[in-house]
């Protein structure tokens, strides 16, 4: 029987640079399954990407 890797808030925070808040947030929304939070983060950091984009082009 194997187990599912999971993050602890803190891994999860040191592994993409994110503040308390932000990763207790995101950490709340997706839970601790590390393969659930990593899917989510390559989501999140490309919208954030995409968002960054679009508001320079705007300028």
């Amino acid at each position: 029987m194997s187990r599912e890797a999971v993050y602890t808030v803190d891994e999860f925070r040191k592994a993409y640079d994110l503040s308390s808040r932000e990763a207790n947030r995101l950490f709340n929304i997706s839970g601790p399954s590390r393969t659930n939070l990593d899917v989510f983060m390559k989501v999140y950091k490309k919208s954030e990407a995409a968002e960054d984009l679009f508001l320079v082009a705007d300028r």
